[in-house]
């Protein structure tokens, strides 16, 4: 299965930070020839992968573009038999209405509340980490 059209790999590591050795890639959604949308991977062992930054455009929220660069990630962590995609945004402590809607967003797409910290990030930003088992999708799709 090849990535939908809207996302492109990134032809440069370059542009995205160099976090780990084993970083993953990043992936652009592009409409009409403008990115409008972006989402980079980090490996962070075999069997786990994050989801370092992701945005969309606020004008180009609600179109797929998210969903499809997450699907996009998913499907390249699938390829390397990697279990668990997991993501970190800002918890509800320090609630916040775009944070909310990306909690949402990433729970609509099967992430799961893994544990808030308020030390990891600070007391006035409190860091959510959302995992997603890929193996477990793949389990419920073939016995469905």
């Amino acid at each position: 299965m090849r990535a939908p059209e809207s996302c492109r790999r990134l032809a440069s590591g370059s542009e995205i930070p160099r976090q780990t050795p084993d970083r993953g890639p990043a992936y652009v959604a592009v409409v009409d020839g403008t990115v409008r949308g972006f989402l980079a991977l980090s490996r962070r062992n075999a069997g786990s992968v994050e989801i370092l930054v992701m945005g969309v455009e606020r004008d180009f929220q609600r179109r797929s573009l998210g969903r499809r660069l997450v699907e996009t990630a998913e499907q390249w962590c699938t390829e390397r038999d990697v279990a668990w995609l997991h993501v970190k945004t800002r918890g509800p402590s320090t609630y916040d209405d775009a944070y909310e809607q990306t909690r949402r967003f990433y729970r609509a797409l099967g992430f799961q509340v893994l544990y808030e910290s308020m030390t990891e990030w600070g007391q006035q930003d409190a860091a959510l980490v959302l995992v997603k088992h890929l193996s477990c999708d793949r389990e419920d799709s073939a016995a469905g």
